[in-house]
């Protein structure tokens, strides 16, 4: 098929699911919160049941990351929204009703594809929203495959069979087209920067989940092994793919030997010069990452890149005394790859955190290692992200594993301007609130029967005599 035959092909489908997702929108607008509790159990069993499978499926497609991580990654996810969405109640009262805000059309990056379509799957089934899935060539089968499993358990289950479907010929016009249909009305982003403008346009509800590379300050009071430890940790798994996984480290200087020492104990290699061009030459095609070389281990990277390091490396790291504005290493890498700085104290760190988030204008999440609480008051005051984690990575922190924040892999960027969203995609947003106004009679008549017809009358003339 030739480019102008798959682009006709793939507007046709987008103008197709457009149709269904709007008939189907309008059963689900019948369902009651206990079928939709139920279905909503039904699907978190049924993902749970497979998501090796799927793990294994969306690797092995886009090359990407590792099956183990992938699937533990998902499962810890999952597990953390599915309990925090079975206990959440939209209920509605006298005052306020929650209704769904139209349906969901979801453009996810490559990199985290698997993570964003199963988690806006089930908040969209808690929300009674339909859902269109419009991935790439990289993802095409792990999705089909989702939606058509899905869907045939949900049939079996009296749901409607459209609830999830996918664009299955894959081009920038069909995705364009689904941007221009009237349902869904809300379009999250998660990642995928190509569409961003043209997700801005469409005139839906914009929400923007950044991927952005974040930055870490290591402040000389903290815990420098378990800090360490942790960006490593966090750095190496999956081969460095996660939403806001750490890039940049800014170390304060007192503490930069033990720094560099904590990060070869735990098996990071310090690049040369010469490592380092070579590394880069390889990792970067025209500015952008080369898709190709996304998601490699750290070993793997150096081999191709035609450097020896051991076998079982975590990162990369490359080690500058101050941060240039040509240095390549600044752009979004998708693998195991650290670039620290060292500065003199925590004020000076903190311009160059912010310098770093700024660089790319894509940056929301920053992460501060320090047991001096007034540094870590003084540096969230300061920093324009969506979310500081303290004391924590800026990975799984961010998408609520092991912390306080909603269970999400979908990160707001409202902070970096883009979207509207700059907490985590939580289930209350794809629904609308729509508030009950009555008039002074008739609220107060039922909230104080003691008010008479009289007394709102009289609060009538003197509101006018005013």
């Amino acid at each position: 098929m030739d480019f102008i035959d798959r682009d006709l092909a793939s507007i046709q489908e987008a103008r197709i699911l457009g149709e269904n997702a709007k008939v189907t929108q309008s059963i689900l607008l019948t369902f009651q919160k206990e079928k939709l509790d139920k279905i909503l159990d039904l699907t978190y069993r049924y993902i749970t049941e497979n998501l090796y499978l799927f793990s294994k499926i969306y690797v092995e497609e886009s090359s990407y990351g590792i099956i183990d991580d992938e699937y533990e990654l998902n499962k810890s996810l999952l597990r953390n929204l599915y309990e925090r969405l079975k206990n959440e109640d939209f209920t509605s009262n006298d005052e306020e009703i929650y209704v769904p805000r139209g349906g969901v059309l979801l453009i996810p990056s490559t990199k985290i594809a698997l993570c964003s379509i199963l988690t806006t799957i089930l908040l969209c089934i808690k929300t009674a929203n339909v859902l269109v899935v419009a991935t790439d060539f990289r993802t095409v089968n792990t999705t089909k495959k989702i939606v058509e499993g899905l869907n045939s358990t949900l049939f079996n289950n009296d749901y409607p069979i459209d609830f999830i479907t996918c664009l299955s010929n894959i081009s920038s016009e069909g995705v364009k087209e689904l941007l221009k249909v009237k349902c869904p009305t809300v379009v999250i982003n998660a990642g995928n920067k190509k569409y961003i403008e043209a997700c801005k346009s469409s005139g839906k509800v914009f929400y923007y989940g950044s991927t952005g590379a974040s930055t870490v300050f290591i402040e000389r009071s903290a815990d420098i092994k378990e800090s360490v430890k942790d960006i490593t940790d966090s750095r190496r798994y999956n081969n460095g793919i996660l939403a806001g996984v750490e890039q940049f480290v800014v170390v304060d200087t007192p503490v930069i030997s033990e720094v560099i020492e904590a990060f070869k104990c735990n098996k990071a290699h310090i690049m040369t010069t010469i490592e380092e061009n070579k590394l880069i030459s390889i990792l970067l095609k025209n500015g952008v990452m080369d898709k190709e070389l996304i998601g490699k281990s750290a070993y793997k990277l150096a081999e191709i890149a035609g450097f020896k390091v051991e076998e079982d490396t975590s990162v990369l790291i490359s080690y500058h005394d101050y941060i240039s504005e040509f240095n390549s290493y600044h752009k979004e890498l998708n693998c195991p790859v650290l670039l620290i700085y060292r500065e003199d104290d925590w004020l000076n760190a903190c311009e160059k955190c912010i310098r770093l988030l700024t660089k790319e204008q894509d940056g929301h999440s920053l992460s501060i290692y320090s047991r001096d609480e007034k540094v870590i008051e003084q540096f969230i005051l300061k920093k324009p992200v969506g979310r500081v984690m303290v004391n924590t990575n800026t990975s799984f922190s961010a998408m609520g594993i092991g912390s306080n924040s909603y269970p999400s892999s979908i990160l707001g960027a409202f902070t970096r301007g883009i979207g509207v969203l700059s907490e985590n995609l939580k289930a209350k947003d794809l629904l609308y609130k729509r508030k009950i106004v009555r008039s002074v009679k008739m609220y107060n008549a039922e909230k104080n029967p003691e008010i008479t017809v009289d007394d709102f009358y009289s609060l009538l003339e003197k509101i006018n005599n005013k």
